[in-house]
């Protein structure tokens, strides 16, 4: 097991952000985790002989204070603290990874400091754009069109009390708004009732392993729904700015980009991946996009870790 050092950086917006280094491997590598906050497993494809693993816990999740906490927490804070990291480990480049919102948030930091960035690996990319967000929770035309009764499901847990089966209450264009009070109702019950239903639509389709997400406690589940959907609706008031904005600076600074993405992905399609590589190449950029067969979502599906090692192989040759 690689020796590790951890401590914590503080910002101005009140958060205490902890982090991990491994002491070994010559290249350092940033990694961040997803949406369901830090796994064991982020990073594993990694060869701690080659390859210094860097791992935050963002702000609200896993060791950082506050636990939850969502004021002075977006992606432009997110951001600042792994640029305070970087600077405390006295580390001037380095390979940046990212799976789900982690790709969105590795996606955004090579945009915002291309040049502190030896090359960006990004797998199951969104970009939380209003269209991403709607193929996901609002749009029954989206992932619901694969999961017609859970949807049915999740879009009745959106009202407190759950309404099934009511023609009155099947407006889709504020689900996550919806969700978003829900779990930071003072009730802790109502807030922990919708959390649960939110992590069980959120898993559908991010494995071809299995189809039901890890059981949570209450605490658990409103912890990750309330900082989520914290993201999801800042996302949602500010827009598609990631994906012009991004693709430009990227391509402008030279920034190598490679993006893995399952076949069977419910979550992130594998047009998203696509477009992005596409639109990089078309500015005169260094991306290319591996599409794994018979993978979904997960990092852990088959054939995922090996195109991961691939991809990073081929961002230092």
């Amino acid at each position: 097991m690689a020796k590790l050092c951890s401590q914590f950086v503080t910002s101005a917006g009140g958060h205490s952000v902890y982090f991990e280094a491994e002491h070994e491997g010559e290249i350092p590598v940033l990694v961040f985790h997803g949406g369901w906050g830090p796994l064991e497993h982020d990073g594993a494809f990694l060869d701690p002989q080659r390859y210094r693993k860097v791992y935050i816990h963002q702000r609200g999740w896993g060791k950082s204070i506050p636990a939850g906490g969502v004021e002075n927490n977006d992606v432009e804070s997110v951001l600042k603290d792994c640029e305070d990291v970087r600077k405390v480990l006295n580390i001037d480049k380095w390979i940046v990874v990212g799976g789900s919102t982690g790709a969105m948030l590795a996606f955004a930091y090579g945009s915002e400091y291309p040049g502190s960035c030896l090359g960006v690996l990004l797998r199951g990319l969104w970009l939380l754009s209003p269209s991403d967000l709607d193929f996901n929770y609002q749009d029954p035309k989206g992932k619901a069109y694969f999961y017609p009764q859970e949807w049915e499901q999740f879009l009745a847990s959106s009202f407190s009390p759950p309404k099934p089966d009511n023609p009155d209450c099947q407006d889709t264009s504020q689900v996550v708004s919806r969700y978003g009070l829900l779990v930071s109702d003072k009730d802790r019950s109502v807030a922990a009732a919708a959390a649960q239903a939110w992590l069980r639509w959120d898993c559908l389709g991010s494995s071809v392993l299995k189809t039901d997400g890890p059981a949570v406690s209450d605490d658990v589940a409103i912890l990750t729904a309330k900082i989520g959907l914290h993201l999801y609706r800042e996302a949602l008031r500010r827009g598609d700015y990631l994906f012009a904005r991004g693709t430009r600076n990227m391509a402008e600074k030279g920034t190598v980009v490679r993006l893995v993405t399952g076949r069977h992905d419910m979550l992130c399609p594998p047009a998203w991946a696509h477009k992005v590589a596409r639109q990089i190449r078309q500015l005169g950029g260094d991306a290319s996009c591996t599409i794994v067969e018979g993978a979904a979502h997960s990092e852990l599906d088959p054939g995922m870790m090996d195109a991961m090692k691939s991809a990073i192989t081929d961002l230092k040759e």
